[in-house]
This record gives C-alpha cells, structure tokens and sequence, in this order.
C-alpha cells in the first residue's frame, strides 16, 4: 500500500503512521475518496489493489458522506470526525468502517460502526474501537459516545468491553458512554 498524507488540524500525518495494528489499517476517508466511493465503488476499490466486494460501501455510509465530504471540502481540520476506512490486510480487502458521526461537541464525539456481514466475528471491530478511541484521547476530546439497538446483544458486549457504561435508553435505542481520565 503507498503511503499517502492526511492533513488534520495542521499536522501532516502518514497513513502507516496514523492506526494500526498487525491485522488491520484503519485510515480517514479523505475527499478523493469519497467523491469515488460515491461515484463507483468499484473504482474506489481497484484504485487502491484491494479485493472488491459488494458489501462496502453500506447504504448508511453513501447516504451521510455528501455531509461529511461538503463539511470536509469547507474545513480540511475535520479529518478524522467522520468515517475510518477499516482494511484488512489479511484479507487485502476493506471489512467495515468505523468512526465519529452526528453533531461534534467540543470535547465530545459520538461513535459508530459497521462490520460487513460476511467479516463479522472475526475481531474487526475489537482491533479497531481501541484504535479510535486512543485516537480521540490524543486528541483532547474527554467522552465519546454510542448508540445501539437494544436488540444488538453483541454491540452491547462489545461497547461494555471497552469501558462504556449505559447511560440511557430512548425507545429502542440504548445511548452509551466513555469517559477518558483527565
């Protein structure tokens, strides 16, 4: 994979510098992309010699990156506080995304994810949640937070095993939350 440059607020970050680990890279989409992604995905995929598949990109992902990419095109600081590409490198093959959507209060971002079906269970999201949240300690903000279903058993296990606590429920929908110490 070529190594290419992020910029976020002011700092030039490398990709293989930015997160992690030996089974997964976990990369900021950057406007180039998105505006790929939505256009033809599978172009978005040869582009990059990954595997394609037609599990990513998810309905919910095209539908918020117009918002994402128009507020990125006006503020270039804002990588990083919308979706995380997660990548494989066994499977050379995008798995999933993940990262911070909805309305950014300062000092607090809000958590999403989404594993395709065919690579759930096999630890994606648990390599990549760590990876984010030291990300947002970095970076100075103190709480994140995240929603699931109240069905979802699994997203519940797996946001309690970071460390977030339950703190409301609106319908069927259970709001977490993580606080980092100060």
């Amino acid at each position: 994979m070529s190594s290419r440059s992020f910029f976020y607020r002011r700092k030039v970050l490398e990709l293989n510098d930015v997160i992690h680990t030996n089974k997964i890279i976990v990369f900021p989409l950057e406007i180039k992309d998105g505006i790929m992604l939505q256009r033809n995905p599978y172009s978005w995929f040869r582009r990059k010699n990954y595997k394609y598949h037609k599990e990513w990109p998810d309905d919910a992902l095209l539908a918020n990156l117009p918002i994402y990419l128009e507020k990125l095109e006006k503020d270039h600081t804002l990588v990083g506080l919308g979706p995380w590409v997660i990548y494989s490198k066994l499977e050379n093959t995008v798995v999933g995304h993940i990262g911070f959507h909805g309305s950014v209060r300062k000092e607090e971002l809000e958590l999403g994810y989404y594993i395709c079906p065919s690579f759930r269970k096999c630890g994606y999201i648990k390599e990549a949640i760590p990876l984010l949240l030291n990300w947002a300690k970095n970076e100075g903000y103190q709480t994140v937070s995240a929603q699931c279903d109240i069905s979802n058993i699994v997203s519940q296990r797996v946001l309690h095993s970071f460390g977030f606590m339950k703190i409301n429920q609106e319908k069927d929908i259970l709001l977490f939350i993580k606080e980092f110490n100060k």
